[in-house]
């Protein structure tokens, strides 16, 4: 059994459950699939800092609505608006929920995401029962599973024993010395029918200014990771950060062949794209620590490195810009 690691969490351990951790969590997804509505409001908690405020809300409609202490992002099925509170600025463009999957994906938000994503646990392994135990008052079930056997993750939800919900969850790594845990616990969860259109709707604050972004802005390449950073902050994007040299035969192939095809284009949505000649700059190199070329970070807009791929995998690369965009 997985324990908690927030004071006064947990008040009981009662009987352990008969049914099998497969079951109980495809009847989950099961619940969650059947819903018209979702509505939490919950508190995220990366031990040991302090919990922040988030809130989702979800209808089959196709439309959907993330708050957080950063700012928000919706969809009404038809236009899709990021917002970002420290600039006051907000992105819109044409799309649907789809465009919120890879953040549906991230341990902030993975308990609701089957609402959506049907098949988003379908690589977990290991699902197994623990015993019941009294979360804040409520008489909740634990089930966990294994999200990621290499980079040891784990993660479990609490289920509620009268409604199935989530009443929180709780996401453990642990890779190379390092540990990231991630506690999510539930201030309130609605389920049920159609909500207001109007929920939908995006009223930009005061002041707000809109970023224009073109189809040209998605799929240009930055030299300077500085002026990249900033879209990437004001668009609400990752960036991509290539280490390359022109003598790099594999750095070249991927230019040739990966770079300008349509499947690696369409991460534009998602990713700022920064092109560095490692011989022109060799400061930012030696601050990347690119030793060997071609050297592709992903980073989040505050700098923050979530993955890294060294040498030429051709079009898989493609498998690895989706992976860190759920990280």
């Amino acid at each position: 059994m997985t324990t908690v690691l927030a004071a006064g969490l947990v008040s009981a351990v009662l009987a352990p459950q008969a049914n099998s951790g497969a079951d109980m969590l495809a009847k989950y997804i099961s619940t969650l699939q059947g819903a018209k509505s979702l509505t939490v409001n919950f508190t995220v908690q990366q031990l040991p800092s302090a919990a922040v405020n988030y809130q989702i809300v979800f209808d089959r409609s196709g439309a959907a609505k993330i708050t957080t202490p950063e700012g928000c992002t919706l969809t009404d099925g038809k236009t899709y608006w990021e917002y970002t509170k420290s600039t006051n600025e907000y992105v819109e463009r044409p799309g649907g929920v789809n465009e919120l999957f890879a953040t549906l994906k991230k341990d902030d938000f993975l308990a609701w995401a089957p609402f959506f994503i049907g098949d988003v646990f379908k690589n977990v392994s290991g699902a197994s029962v623990g015993s019941k135990m009294s979360m804040k008052g409520n008489l909740v079930t634990p089930l966990t599973f294994t999200l990621d056997k290499n980079a040891n993750k784990t993660g479990t939800i609490y289920l509620d024993e009268k409604t199935g919900l989530a009443k929180g969850a709780e996401f453990k790594a642990a890779k190379n010395g390092d540990s990231v845990d991630v506690l999510i616990l539930v201030k309130d969860i609605q389920i049920g029918g159609a909500l207001d259109p109007n929920t939908f709707a995006f009223n930009p604050p005061d002041g707000a200014k809109k970023v224009e972004i073109s189809a040209n802005d998605l799929t240009k390449w930055y030299t300077n990771l500085d002026e990249a950073m900033k879209v990437a902050k004001a668009t609400n994007r990752m960036l991509f950060v290539d280490m390359n040299a022109t003598w790099c035969g594999p750095c070249q192939m991927y230019k040739r062949e990966v770079f300008p095809t349509p499947e690696s284009k369409a991460f534009g949505k998602y990713y700022v794209f920064v092109d560095i000649d490692t011989d022109e700059q060799p400061a930012l190199a030696q601050k990347f620590g690119s030793t060997a070329i071609p050297d592709l970070h992903f980073l989040k807009n505050d700098g923050t490195e979530v993955h890294r791929v060294i040498g030429f995998k051709g079009m898989a690369l493609l498998d690895d810009m989706k992976l860190a965009l759920g990280k």
